[in-house]
This record gives structure tokens, sequence and C-alpha cells, in this order.
């Protein structure tokens, strides 16, 4: 089990407190005021740690990562923003903390850690950092494309850094990757402690296997680039990540404890309600039979009616007005939307779904039925346990659960050589990858939003664009202060470099 974040932060802030007092008790020399606060000459590597993984992790599941879900129809918006990023009525203006924040946290950390961890040795903390680093540059450009790196993270001595095309930081982000497995691979001067590690308590053999898997996953976002080249490299990945023993159980997420302060962002906006089940996305599961329904889905939204009624499982049209009606949330009876349920970042059924890809475009339909098969059921067995001790603890119909569970695996688990194709790789992993929104995002671009099948994704209702969105538009604060690198005239229906 991962450890108390809360705990950890609470250390860090008194550890704070005692700095400030000190600060505001004593004078200061010239020379000592003259210190840039953003350069440090040493770093507490162990305290830096904890923070890159919690600010980078923590932003995954809100802003873009969220109102992705949206563009892809699994989520429909219900009111304010959240009917807004349905209808594509998005400005320069919205969500700009999903780019603005890494790079003062959580990217500014990592790139810390990496530079004075190399020259310290501590190779389990630099190793970690890389990867960190490499998952929000992946996040970032997959929205925006070209981004700052290469001159990043100098405060203000270079406060206008230019933009690195999204070529180069993809290829940033195999470097960091490679790197990471190398340098876990060197003997560390200080190893990291499991509480400083907070996403796998110091288990290296686990930061290697997820390090492979965003190698896996990168690659085959070039698809369209080098669709047998990038299979190649993917499936070479999947098959490291496989040595080293990659399972559920080592899937990359983010545990909450629950806390007032430390709540799953799901739970938090089941609270708001700013988006609920997507009508078309709903139909689909009901019509599948799918036994994910309740564990994605809950049938009791929010306060309706004073937190005590049941609607049942209702999904909302895309782009449709904000109404009087409930719709069903994300909420604290599904897996995914407890106070404490982990976020899921890359996973293991996540890596096998890759695996059919990758296999199925160099025409090897045997290993993606297996890797499909073995996909569908490792989701399956990783979040209707949840719904298990719900009706456990409800007195409900367990056994009856069980068999739609079964029945739906031998349906949707048991494709062969013969019966395989691409259209139900990408169908089936579009449901599995429920909140991951930005990488189903990027499935649909990659494929043209041809998955799933006949017509499936659609124009919303009352949409402001006539063709999908493609990408996400600049924040207003870096036009304001960094115009002379943004790229000019962007729009949201522009193709991304792997896009085209």
């Amino acid at each position: 089990m991962k450890n108390n974040i809360k705990n950890k932060i609470t250390s860090q802030i008194l550890t704070l407190t005692m700095v400030l007092f000190v600060f505001g008790c004593s004078k200061l020399s010239m020379d000592e005021l003259s210190v840039d606060p953003n350069n440090p000459t040493s770093a507490n590597l162990d305290l830096l740690i904890t923070n890159a993984q919690s600010d980078i992790a923590g932003a995954f599941g809100t802003n873009w990562d969220r109102y992705a879900g949206t563009f892809v129809q699994t989520f429909a918006g219900n009111h304010a923003t959240g009917v807004s990023s349905d209808r594509y009525q998005l400005t320069s203006n919205d969500f700009t903390g999903f780019f603005n924040v890494p790079y003062r946290t959580g990217m500014k950390d990592s790139y810390e850690i990496i530079k004075a961890g190399t020259t310290t040795e501590q190779w389990q903390h630099v190793g970690i950092a890389k990867v960190m680093m490499a998952t929000m540059l992946g996040a970032l450009t997959d929205v925006y494309g070209d981004i700052p790196y290469s001159e990043a993270f100098q405060g203000v001595a270079l406060a206008q850094p230019k933009y690195d095309s999204q070529q180069d930081i993809y290829n940033e982000i195999f470097s960091l990757l490679q790197g990471a497995i190398a340098d876990f691979n060197k003997t560390a001067s200080s190893p990291i402690a499991s509480n400083q590690d907070i996403i796998y308590q110091g288990d290296i053999n686990k930061w290697k296997a997820t390090a492979n898997l965003l190698l896996a996953r990168y690659n085959n976002h070039l698809s369209k680039k080098d669709a047998n080249g990038s299979a190649t490299s993917a499936l070479s990945y999947v098959d490291a990540a496989m040595t080293l023993g990659i399972n559920n159980a080592g899937n990359f997420d983010f545990n909450y404890d629950g806390s007032a302060n430390w709540q799953n962002p799901w739970y938090v906006l089941y609270e708001n309600n700013l988006i609920i089940a997507s009508n078309k996305f709903m139909t689909l599961l009901q019509t599948t039979n799918d036994p994910r329904l309740k564990a994605y889905w809950d049938d009791r939204p929010f306060n309706y009616p004073n937190n005590g009624g049941v609607l049942g499982f209702v999904g909302k049209d895309n782009g449709d007005p904000t109404g009087g009606a409930s719709y069903s949330p994300v909420g604290p009876n599904t897996f995914y939307g407890k106070k404490a349920s982990p976020l899921l970042i890359a996973t293991y059924f996540e890596l096998r779904f890759i695996e059919a890809e990758a296999a199925m475009r160099l025409g090897n339909s045997t290993r993606a039925a297996t890797a499909l098969n073995a996909a569908i059921n490792a989701q399956l067995d990783l979040v209707t346990p949840s719904v298990v001790d719900l009706l456990t603890s409800s007195g409900g119909d367990v056994p009856a659960y069980n068999a739609q569970i079964a029945a739906y695996k031998a349906m949707y688990a048991s494709e062969t050589a013969a019966t395989v194709t691409m259209e139900k790789i990408m169908t089936e992993k579009y449901k599995a990858m429920f909140t991951m929104n930005i990488e189903t995002w990027t499935d649909m671009r990659r494929h043209d939003f041809a998955y799933p099948g006949g017509g499936y994704v659609s124009l919303p209702n009352n949409a402001t664009l006539a063709s999908f969105i493609r990408r996400g538009l600049y924040p207003q604060s870096e036009i304001d202060n960094n115009s002379d690198n943004v790229p000019k005239g962007v729009t949201m229906t522009d193709k991304l470099w792997w896009d085209q």
C-alpha cells in the first residue's frame, strides 16, 4: 500500500514554516539577499522527489485530462466550462493551470533532481525524476504540440524560453525514459527510501517496467508517422516490461488517502457535477451488457434528492445546454470515484492494448488476439471487484454479477487470429481507458475518430467548430508574457505533428 501523502506534505510544511521563522528573525547580508531562490546551490532530493511525484501525478484527472473526456464523448458537460468544452467553446483563458503549474512545480523539481542527483550519483532519484518529467512532457505535448523544454526551468535568468518542436519533445521523452532505465541499473550513492517514493515505495523494478510501458505508449503514438517502425519499437518495450513482470499490481497510479486535502479529483468533480456520463457511452455500455457500468458510473448523483435517492444510469447528450435533470457521475460507489480511489496514469492493461494494436499493424493477428484478450481480462479484474464489494455490503446479487463478468469475457475476450480486428481492439481500449482521457483523445486523433465505428463519435450538439477538436490553445498568460516564442495562428482544429 502506498504511503500517506498528507503526512509527508505536512512535514514539509512544518519544515518550511521553520525556515520562514528563521528568515523573519534574522538580518541577512546583501550577499544573502542576492541569492536567486529559483537556483539553489544545493537541493534536498528527498524532499524534492516527493513533491515532484505529487505535483505531476496530481495534474492528471484535472483540466485538460478531464475535458478531453468530453471530446471523446465518454463524458458530457453539465454546466459552466463543462458545457463549454463539450461544445468546443474554449479560449486561451481556459485551463491555464494544466500548462503553467507543472513548469513551476513538479517539472521544475524534476529538473533540479536530475541536475543535482547526477552530480551526487543518486541514480534512483534521477531515474524517477526522468520518468516523472517524461510523463508530464507527454501529456503537455499531446495537448499543445510545441512546448518549452530546452530553455525552461531557468527562472529569472531566462523568463521567456523558446518553444521546442513536438518532434524534439518526443525525442526528449524517449531520451529521458531510456536514460532512466540506464540510471536504475547503476549503483546509487544513496538509494531512495520507501517513504520518499509515494508511487512505488522504492521498488525500482516497477519503475523500470513503467519506463518501458511509457516508451511503448509514446512510440505507439507515432503510428501515423511510421506505422511499422512505431509498432516494432512499441513491441520491443512491451516485451521489456513483460520481462520485468509488469501486472495490475505495478500500475503507474497515484493514491489518495481520502482526507479533506487529499481526495481523488473525480470525487471532487462528483460534488461539482461539472461533467457527467455521455449518453453515447452509457448506451454503449448498456447495449453490450458491460459489467463495468457500475464500476464507472454512480446511480446516485450528488444530492439527488438530498444525497439519498437513486436515479439509475442516465447519460446526457453531448453539447446539450445545462438542464434540470440529473445524470450519472463518477461517484463514490464506483472504482474511480471514491475519495481514496487511485488515479490511473499508465497501466498494465494499457500496455496489452498497445501490444494488440502494434501487433495488428504488423500483421501478427495471433499476438494481437492474445494481447487483446489479456488486456480486457486485466482491466475487468482491476475494476469489477469494487462492484462485488458494493453488492456484498448492500445485499445485492453477487452470483448474477459474476455471471455477467464471465459472459462479457466469453464474448469479448475470446478473440482468435481469425476473428480479431483493429475495430475490436480500439473499441475495447476506448471502453477500458475510462478517465484516462488525454490518452483516449490521442488514440482517436491518431485513428481520425474512426473507432468506435459506425459514426459513434460525431460533432456535439451546438458545436462552434465544423470539425473535431485536435489540440488545445496556448494559455493567455503565455501569449502575454512570452509572445515572441509562442507559436502563432493556432486553431483547435489544427493537427499536431504526430497527427499528420
